[in-house]
């Protein structure tokens, strides 16, 4: 079950069209309800206006966790298929527990030019 949390994030809203690797999206999720030490993975999960959903791979940055932030990052793919359309998407990520739980935080609007 999905719960959401009160937590703010953070994200630079702009990429370009056809961003590849070694391009990436960073985001910051910053809470004073979760522990975010206790988050095993995170995941982006991607909308687009009409409602189509896909699920980005995000990796946590090594030292960035502490009790009340960390930093999430997804390399976009090497073809540039995930940014090939220009528009606004909205971006959440979704926080998975040590324990189990999922957490999913307010979206950021993410514009492709």
């Amino acid at each position: 079950m999905t719960v959401p949390t009160p937590c703010e994030v953070y994200v630079g809203p702009i990429v370009y069209r056809g961003a590849c690797e070694p391009e990436a999206l960073r985001i910051t999720v910053r809470s004073e309800v979760v522990d975010l030490r206790d988050v095993a993975s995170v995941v982006f999960v991607v909308e687009d206006v009409l409602g189509s959903r896909a699920t980005w791979a995000a990796s946590i940055t090594p030292g960035s966790v502490f009790v009340d932030r960390l930093e999430a990052v997804h390399v976009f793919d090497a073809q540039g298929r995930e940014t090939e359309r220009r528009g606004r998407f909205l971006v959440w990520p979704r926080l998975t527990l040590a324990g189990g739980g999922v957490r999913r935080v307010r979206p950021v609007t993410l514009t492709v030019v």
